[in-house]
């Protein structure tokens, strides 16, 4: 059997089997076949691929063994607006994900259980969040304080940042620079990821 990360990249990038298809003037059972090992595609179509994916032939062909797909733990549900985490114990659940950056233990993932964040986030999306990176403006970023954890776009100005929820209706939090190392307001990570099945 021949080992590639076509159908996880397909995911990542959104698409049906059918929809690659398409994309690859190919037939559907060609995308199957391919996912499941019993063929791969030929260098034109890998070419194509690389572009559609934004990836190498050698990540496609699961070759490039620093960008290979990994399992990443899922350490935490969102339910009810609310995230809970999982004791590192009790994980038994991961997600196949290719790390663009930094060590796989960077990365973890999150279950959406319920509808609370839609429409940006549904219920059984998960998300990849990547830990000890930097945090870019109008991220979306895993925030915490002692009480909490929660999903925040992030708005950052020179003199500090705004923390708002995706719907109207939610708080929008203000930290000047100087308040935000003061506060036991923490943010732990971004998404970088969204993986929803079709």
């Amino acid at each position: 059997m021949i080992m590639n990360n076509i159908k996880q990249l397909r995911r990542q990038a959104r698409l049906s089997q059918l929809e690659l298809a398409q994309l690859c003037g190919v037939h559907q059972t060609a995308i199957s076949q391919w996912e499941n090992g019993k063929t791969n595609p030929d260098m034109e179509t890998l070419m194509l691929l690389s572009g559609i994916f934004n990836a190498s032939i050698d990540t496609i062909l699961g070759l490039d063994v620093p960008n290979a797909a990994t399992l990443v733990p899922l350490k935490a549900y969102l339910e009810d607006d609310s995230i809970e985490f999982v004791d590192e114990s009790d994980i038994c659940e991961y997600i196949p994900y290719i790390p663009e950056y930094g060590k796989k233990e960077d990365y973890f993932g999150l279950k959406i259980s319920d509808n609370s964040l839609s429409p940006t986030f549904i219920e059984g999306d998960t998300l990849i969040i990547r830990t000890n990176c930097e945090i870019s403006d109008n991220d979306i970023a895993l925030v915490g304080n002692k009480e909490r954890s929660f999903l925040s776009r992030v708005k950052i100005f020179t003199d500090g940042i705004f923390f708002m929820g995706e719907k109207p209706e939610d708080d929008v939090i203000y930290f000047a620079n100087d308040k935000l190392k003061k506060s036991h307001v923490n943010i732990t990570g971004r998404v970088v990821q969204l993986i929803r099945e079709l």
